[in-house]
């Protein structure tokens, strides 16, 4: 996928349409990216054992095909393609012509 993790997006369609985010997951292969706070609904929920009951906004994917990426470096949406230099292959904004780079937090082993 040309979408990353912390990538800031634009939605393109739906409810949200204009409004932009941070992508906090991605699903490979059903096509879809959760982003924060966006394309939300509201869940009823039963008392469980040392849960309380009660009314939960909780998020739903997106298709990856309602949202685009913004540029960090000309903050304009754009599509991505790839320049491959040696071994590397590296994300740059079709619009600017620079790399599209984000902060990927890695998970630590305990």
């Amino acid at each position: 996928m040309k979408l990353h993790i912390n990538d800031t997006i634009k939605v393109l369609s739906g409810d949200d349409k204009g409004r932009t985010g941070k992508i906090i997951k991605i699903y490979p292969r059903t096509n879809r990216v959760m982003v924060d706070g966006l394309n939300t609904y509201k869940k009823h929920l039963k008392n469980k054992d040392n849960q309380a009951g009660g009314i939960v906004t909780l998020s739903r994917p997106f298709s990856a095909g309602k949202v685009m990426i913004v540029c960090p470096n000309c903050k304009k949406t754009t599509r991505v393609i790839f320049s491959i230099t040696g071994k590397d292959k590296v994300r740059v904004c079709q619009k600017c012509h620079k790399p599209i780079t984000t902060e990927i937090k890695k998970k630590t082993k305990k």
